[in-house]
C-alpha cells in the first residue's frame, strides 16, 4: 500500500518527485500503538521499502492514524508535529543528513490536500492563490517604486559622512 502511494505521488505530483530525488538516507515511518515499522531508503534514482525499522536511521513515528492522515493530506506535518501528534527523532544519525530526508520524505508521502477538493474548494483555492500572489506583485511594485523615487529624490545631494 504504501509502495503504490508513492509511486503514485512521485508520477502525479511533480514537486513531490523532486523532493524524493533530493532526499538521501533511511526514514523509518513506525506506528507507536502497533507493533508496525517500515524503512524507506532514498537512493539517486530509487526509493526502497522494507518492513522493520533500521536502528540508526531517523525515525517519524505516531499513532497509526496519525501517520495515515499524514499520508493522505488529511494533516500537516508541521501541524501533527506542533500538537505532539507525531513525533521525530534522529535516531543515531550522524551529520545533518537527518535533516534532509525527514522533511523530504514526509513531504513525498505526502498527498496535497487540494487532491480531496470538490470543484467549490478547488475554485475558492485557487482564487486565494491568485490573491496573494496578486497582494504580493503590488506589494513589490510599490515597495521597488519608493525605492527608486528616493533614489531620485537623494540624487545630487551631498551624503553627510556617518
Amino acid at each position: 500500500m504504501l509502495a503504490d502511494l508513492l509511486t503514485s505521488n512521485l508520477r502525479d505530483f511533480p514537486s513531490r518527485a523532486r523532493a524524493a530525488s533530493i532526499a538521501r538516507g533511511n526514514l523509518v515511518l513506525q506506528a507507536s500503538d502497533r507493533d508496525v515499522a517500515v524503512t524507506l531508503t532514498f537512493q539517486p534514482g530509487r526509493i526502497t521499502i522494507t518492513d522493520g525499522p533500521t536502528p540508526t536511521a531517523p525515525l517519524l513515528y505516531g499513532p497509526w492514524m496519525e501517520l495515515a492522515k499524514l499520508c493522505s493530506a488529511q494533516s500537516s506535518p508541521m501541524a501533527s508535529l506542533a500538537h505532539g501528534h507525531v513525533r521525530v527523532s534522529r535516531g543515531s544519525a550522524h551529520g545533518v543528513l537527518w535533516l534532509n530526508v525527514i522533511p523530504l520524505g514526509s513531504y513525498s508521502l505526502s498527498v496535497p490536500g487540494s487532491f480531496y477538493d470538490d470543484p467549490a474548494t478547488a475554485r475558492r483555492r485557487r482564487r486565494r492563490a491568485q490573491l496573494v500572489v496578486a497582494c504580493l506583485g503590488g506589494a513589490a511594485a510599490v515597495m521597488l517604486g519608493l525605492h527608486v523615487a528616493g533614489g531620485r529624490h537623494n540624487a545630487g545631494v551631498p551624503q553627510s559622512p556617518l
